[in-house]
């Protein structure tokens, strides 16, 4: 069951992050530190899936302590299951500047960076922290996990051998290992890492599933993964719908069609949308002389089969559709690529792309309040993509709305802490905002990351000028000259 292995949910969003809660500390007069009790409460909430309270709780303990790690970390993690993975890769953030060398705080990081699609930075995360935290396992089950969902699955197998030569402790490592090998189609070597750790830590569900898979890629040992599946089934695997059709598909290609259809009905329930378990079952129904049951098998595949291909060419439809406007935009005729959007989005009305690209257009066109609610559109269906919270920032700071568009472009560097132009237009809303400390931080970022402008250099004299700092005011407005006078 190789394909199903690469499949499955990954893992690193089902990780747990070890963050270390605070026993309460108690001060002269014989009362905890509240900012404690408050991240155990929150904690505590956690656990029993509270979680507007964990929330409550971990927003008290930073308004007494704001730069609590654990208090971070927790309200990161609620954040993530509340959806808002943005907010939440914010606050890891925060909690990874304060800590680096705390392994909780990298994982979360990379943790919410894979789950916001920017999974080589979150590999870039994970690789330091393997190097500070040698004996971290989940360090390596991550880094493995990303790179088996990035179609690299050499270097996911090359990362956890590495860990496993360090004797790590736990069984997830050679558990991860022996299913990845089955998936590179190496069951040789899947077999004796599951036998293996099956003698060292007992029969767990996933490496009797990766035994089973082992076994069933030769044909002279394929029937003996049955009772192997079958234990990982009772054990409580993570993919119960695969491993009842990968028992299907054995005992069918066994000649034990009859046994085989009570585990593809049961795929049927839990993955109604596979295609190959009606297949399989239509195969198995026919054996056994049940033509009507297998003409209904073969209908639901056909159907199956035909949604998936009209959704490939509606893909491409949608794809060319966005390229011939895009190509429009580029040669700035913008009122025909705008109309060329306006269709695609007429009978494609969720598009983020389409929506980021109308507002981009309509933004040219002098139409800022129109090009805003387009952006906003394309952010609340794709919140990960960096290019939709950016451009709402500078939508909002056109409109004269410093704030909301401060919270913009602070989703913008949460994602892309690279992205100088975000800074530049965060230290324009801060200036608007009174705010001249925040704002001489944000344009100081904006050019360490080589953002520069006649606009960067003017607002950071004014925002000097503010201050006091009268020296280095005048020092940006020679600067602001030099870039006005610079030969075209």
């Amino acid at each position: 069951m190789p394909a199903t292995h690469k499949a499955r949910t990954l893992l690193a969003l089902l990780l747990a992050v070890a963050v270390n809660v605070p026993s309460p500390c108690w001060g002269q007069s014989g009362d905890p530190d509240p900012a404690d009790q408050r991240i155990a409460e929150g904690f505590q909430a956690l656990r029993i899936e509270d979680l507007e309270g964990a929330a409550s709780a971990f927003q008290a303990a930073l308004s007494l302590t704001p730069d609590s790690l654990p208090a971070l970390l927790g309200l990161s993690q609620v954040l993530e299951q509340q959806g808002d993975a943005v907010e939440g890769l914010r606050l890891a953030r925060r909690a990874h500047e304060l800590a680096p060398e705390s392994p909780a705080a990298a994982l979360m990081v990379a943790r919410l960076l894979a789950r916001l699609g920017e999974s080589e930075e979150a590999l870039d995360v994970l690789a330091r922290s393997r190097q500070v935290h040698p004996r971290e396992p989940q360090g390596y089950l991550l880094s493995a996990l990303l790179l088996r969902d990035l179609g690299r699955a050499d270097e996911a197998i090359a990362v956890l051998e590495g860990a496993l030569e360090l004797a790590l402790p736990g069984p997830e490592i050679p558990e991860e290992l022996a299913l990845l090998l089955v998936a590179a189609e190496r069951p040789d070597e899947a077999r004796e890492v599951a036998e293996k750790a099956l003698a060292e830590h007992g029969t767990r569900a996933d490496l009797e599933l990766a035994l089973g898979l082992a076994l069933a890629a030769n044909p002279e040992s394929k029937i003996e993964a049955v009772p192997r599946l079958e234990q990982a089934l009772e054990l409580g695997v993570r993919e119960p719908g695969r491993v009842h059709l990968e028992l299907g598909k054995i005992l069918v290609e066994s000649g034990q069609p009859a046994e085989a259809i009570a585990h593809l009905d049961k795929a049927a329930e839990l993955i109604p949308d596979t295609e190959e378990v009606f297949y399989r079952l239509g195969a198995a129904r026919r054996a056994t002389g049940d033509a009507a049951g297998a003409a209904e098998a073969l209908q639901r595949f056909q159907e199956l089969k035909q949604q998936r291909e009209q959704k490939e060419r509606l893909d491409l439809e949608v794809g060319t559709a966005l390229n011939e406007a895009q190509s429009l935009a580029a040669a700035n005729r913008l009122p025909e690529a705008l109309e060329r959007v306006g269709k695609l989005l007429a009978s494609h009305p969720d598009v983020a792309r389409a929506l980021v690209l109308q507002a981009k257009v309509l933004f040219s066109l002098g139409r800022p309040a129109d090009a805003l609610t387009a952006v906003v559109r394309a952010r609340e269906l794709e919140p990960a993509l960096v290019e939709p919270n950016y451009l709402e920032g500078m939508f909002l700071l056109q409109v004269g709305r410093p704030a909301e568009a401060s919270a913009a472009l602070a989703r913008a560097v949460s994602l892309d802490p690279e992205l100088g132009e975000a800074y530049l237009l965060l230290g324009g809303a801060a200036a608007k905002l009174g705010r001249p400390e925040e704002a001489v931080t944000h344009f100081e970022r904006a050019l360490e990351l080589g953002v520069d402008s006649p606009a960067l250099r003017l607002g950071y004299a004014a925002a000097l000028e503010s201050l006091g700092r009268m020296e280095e005011s005048a020092q940006q407005n020679e600067a602001y000259l030099r870039l006005v006078q610079r030969p075209q």
